[in-house]
């Protein structure tokens, strides 16, 4: 964290891109064990009062542009997209947290995915009518915040109830370990490989 907060995201990028290469880490491995540890230290120290309002705002910055530049970094092997592999990401209500939710799209649209990435503030009725135009086979929610829990359990049963064709409805996030959800509407996953593995199930079920 010293190191983002208080160098250029230039030198945070050259360290963090050669630490990669040394390793010879996936994309969803840089997600999975460094970047993703990172949000969660980051959220921590400023819990306890560590970090400044400031700083945080700070260094996620720089994370949330260390996510895309990592993204943009991995360009071979990359599948094209399949177009009847479709997939909607969201917050759901009073979520302002949205970095696992861009980290898993980016995920997805490299493993062929046609991603539409809908970040933060989606009233229930314009999601309902993406989803009903778009016909995903996945719809995937990202619930940072505790106090988010049930406004995601609300959105995924009222897509399920109103819903006119099958689709698998995920959820993961740090808020759901801390406030356990209980819909049977929602698959939770802990991690990004889950949550790709799991739409690749249901993908196959539904072909």
């Amino acid at each position: 964290m010293v190191l983002l907060n208080n160098t250029s995201l230039e030198a945070s990028w050259d360290y963090l891109n050669n630490w990669i290469r040394e390793r010879g880490l996936s994309l969803v491995e840089v997600y999975e064990t460094v970047l993703t540890p990172l949000l969660h230290r980051v959220g921590t120290a400023w819990q306890r009062g560590d970090l400044s309002i400031g700083d945080e705002h700070i260094i996620s910055g720089k994370i949330r542009q260390l996510i895309v530049l990592v993204s943009h970094s991995f360009t071979g092997n990359k599948k094209a997209v399949d177009p009847i592999k479709r997939w909607i990401g969201c917050c759901p209500p009073g979520e302002e947290h949205d970095m696992g939710l861009l980290m898993l799209s980016s995920v997805m649209a490299r493993n062929g995915w046609d991603v539409k990435n809908l970040g933060m503030n989606i009233p229930f009725q314009d999601l309902l009518s993406l989803v009903e135009e778009f016909k995903p086979q996945v719809v995937a929610f990202s619930c940072v915040n505790p106090g988010s829990v049930n406004g995601l359990e609300s959105y995924a049963e009222s897509l399920k109830e109103k819903g006119s064709f099958p689709f698998q409805i995920q959820a993961g996030g740090a808020g759901l370990y801390r406030r356990r959800a209980t819909s049977e509407a929602v698959l939770y996953s802990a991690t990004l490989t889950e949550s790709l593995i799991a739409a690749e199930n249901f993908f196959k079920e539904v072909l």
